[in-house]
């Protein structure tokens, strides 16, 4: 304004318009220089306001800084896993906030380089401050990663404690399953048990395997590491192996326990079983013995196949005392007794069973042997009341040799008798076997036997009856034959007796002489048959001993009649009162 008055002034020719040209110039030069020094200071003070506001800054950083050194300093690493989890995401917090704080960092430095280059007058201040300022940043972040390292262990160290923890209270669960001391009550409760607790094993071994060999890793790397606690986590680790191996040994304790019980089960039940199926074999056996042969025949084969059938029971006895033995070498006591106890029912069974399959055959051979009896006595009998049949014929001889045809005949049947001798020997020997096998129809056996014996020694005795009669018979027809031959013979030689021709000469007479010499001679060689004629038969003798022996008999009857009966004698006094 000033200028430009002195301009109008000058431009309107004022007569100190040097004066006023030179003052303008003046001034215009001091307002010039006025504007450089206030440019100056402006400079002078923005540098300075630069400088401080650095100064601020990085004191701020500083303070900043130091504030978080202090919580990434502090020891506490929490108390369990969730505290230690929280102290992680506090310090990730902090991590997350130092590292947005490198911006900071960043423009702090680059003011610094700025002033320096700048060539400001604290430049070797800011310069001091910046390496400062960087350098606590760089141990701030040391501090973080360090701090951010003991929370990763402590970290990994609950999570491990929890592991641990978590398996060795999964072990002891399974601790209090594997140490059950239930046995079972009976074969199908303790299989039961014995299959359930097979899964629980392997499901334990493999679940458990897993787990154990998981924590078993992850501590050994944390050792491997050199986590700071190491020791006590080789010691977590020793004592999880500890209880797993004393779970295994528990479970395999428990094991053999229930292996050991399911045997001893196992042997009663098949006890039962085998007791039961005897008791079957026992009430299945028939007490049928047959009508006749062909009946006890097939019945023997059904037995014998009966007795075959046993033979798997017999190998189920046999594995009953195999195995009581066996078991009788693991336990005592009364296990032991009661061992033995069903032993001794099987074999008790099994013996009165094979008692009764014995019988059985035996009663069976028995019958056999009574039919083959009866049908031996049957055909003996029927053969013997044929033979008696031919015997008692009517046909009556009327010669000799009618009577002689009659012998050879009833020879003929004494030799078929003979033949037969075998027969009732064979017979009579069954029979008597079989009585001395006290057999359970010995009675009927007697009779039968008593019966045979009777009728064949009536046989034979009815045989040497015919025998002797056609004996008699023949006797009287020979006599009789020898009679009429000596009758034709005396008739034939009665006209020679009675002739009266004693011959008119000599040669007459002779001839006469000769054939009277001759009928002598023929008289005397019919003499013996005369004498033999003379003779009694076997008939005449027996007739004569009949006659003899019945007047004996009478004269004895006459006898005793005419002797008087003994008298008994008198009765002596008794001594006693």
């Amino acid at each position: 304004l000033v200028c430009n008055n002195g301009q109008k002034l000058i431009e309107e020719g004022h007569e100190d318009s040097t004066q006023f040209k030179d003052l303008i110039e003046d001034l215009m030069d001091k307002w010039r220089q006025l504007k450089d020094a206030v440019d100056h200071r402006r400079n002078q003070l923005q540098q300075s306001e630069k400088a401080q506001q650095y100064l601020f800054d990085a004191n701020e950083a500083e303070s900043w800084m130091s504030e978080q050194e202090l919580y990434m300093m502090v020891e506490d690493r929490g108390k369990d896993e969730i505290s230690a989890q929280n102290l992680m995401k506090k310090h990730q917090s902090l991590e997350v906030a130092v590292e947005d704080y490198s911006e900071t960092i960043r423009q702090l430095g680059e003011t610094a380089r700025q002033l320096t280059s700048e060539h400001h007058p604290q430049s070797e201040l800011i310069a001091v401050k910046q390496a400062q300022v960087d350098k606590l940043y760089a141990g701030l972040k040391d501090l973080a990663g360090e701090r951010r390292a003991k929370l990763d262990e402590a970290l990994q160290l609950f999570m491990l404690n929890r592991e641990v923890d978590d398996l060795e209270q999964w072990i002891a669960e399974r601790e209090l399953v594997a140490a059950s001391h239930e046995l079972g009550q009976d074969y199908d409760h303790v299989t039961l048990l014995w299959e359930r607790f097979n899964q629980f094993a392997q499901d334990t071994d493999v679940t458990g395997s897993e787990r154990v060999a998981s924590v078993n890793g992850i501590a050994d790397s944390l050792i491997a590491a050199g986590h700071s606690d190491s020791a006590t986590i080789a010691e977590w680790k020793d004592g999880l192996n500890e209880a797993w191996q004393d779970l295994l040994e528990l479970i395999e304790t428990r094991k053999q326990m229930l292996v050991a019980s399911r045997e001893l089960h196992k042997f009663f039940h098949d006890c039962k079983d085998v007791l039961g199926r005897i008791s079957e074999k026992q009430h299945a056996m028939s007490d049928e013995l047959g009508r006749d042969a062909g009946s006890v025949s097939q019945l023997q084969r059904k037995h014998q196949n009966f007795l075959q059938d046993l033979q798997t029971l017999q190998s189920q006895v046999q594995q009953i005392e195999d195995e009581s033995a066996k078991l009788q070498a693991s336990y005592a006591g009364d296990k032991a007794k009661e061992i033995t106890n069903r032993e001794a029912e099987v074999r008790s069974a099994w013996a009165a069973l094979q008692a009764m399959c014995d019988a059985r055959k035996q009663k069976l051979a028995d019958t056999g042997d009574l039919f083959k009896f009866f049908n031996m006595v049957r055909t003996l009998m029927l053969w013997m009341d044929d033979v008696a049949r031919q015997m008692n014929t009517s046909e009556k001889p009327r010669d000799v040799s009618g009577v002689e045809l009659l012998m050879n005949n009833h020879q003929s049947l004494k030799a078929e008798i003979d033949t037969r001798e075998d027969n009732f020997t064979a017979c009579i020997s069954l029979g008597k076997e079989l009585l001395s096998r006290n057999h359970y129809a010995s009675t009927e056996i007697k009779e039968k036997l008593l019966g045979l014996t009777n009728q064949r020694n009536s046989l034979l005795h009815r045989w040497e009856e015919r025998w002797e009669n056609l004996q008699l018979i023949l006797e009287v027809y020979q006599f009789a034959r020898d009679a009429a031959v000596a009758e034709v013979w005396l008739i034939a030689q009665e006209p020679y007796l009675l002739s009266q021709e004693l011959g008119m000469t000599i040669d007459e007479v002779e001839n006469l002489i000769k054939k009277h010499e001759a009928f002598e001679k023929s008289a005397s060689a019919q003499e013996e048959r005369f004498m033999a004629l003379e003779r009694l038969t076997t008939f005449e003798l027996k007739e004569l001993k009949r006659r003899q022996d019945e007047e004996e008999r009478k004269r004895q009857e006459e006898l005793a009649a005419k002797t008087p009966p003994p008298t008994s004698p008198p009765e002596q006094p008794s001594d006693r009162p």
